[in-house]
């Protein structure tokens, strides 16, 4: 078995999630400070996003296997476990 791609990483999605609530809600305020206070938040929740890994690196049910021919040689790369 393999797994197509590896899975979201539950931290990220989470984090996703909080930024799309924001957003929504500093769509419908329309209080200025609270406008400039979602903003803010906005923008470090962001910051924040980009900083982490979206992808598990360690994802248990992602195997890949990939094969190199170069004249008489070839390479094997296997990501995932060897068994």
């Amino acid at each position: 078995d393999k797994g197509e791609s590896r899975k979201i990483r539950n931290e990220y999605m989470n984090l996703n999630m909080r930024t799309v609530n924001r957003r929504k809600k500093r769509k419908a305020t329309e209080d200025p400070v609270e406008a400039a206070a979602l903003d803010a938040e906005i923008k470090q929740l962001q910051k924040q996003l980009r900083s982490m890994p979206v992808r598990d690196e360690m994802d248990e049910n992602y195997r890949r296997l990939r094969y190199v021919r170069y004249a008489d040689d070839f390479l094997i790369g296997v990501i995932g476990s060897k068994q």
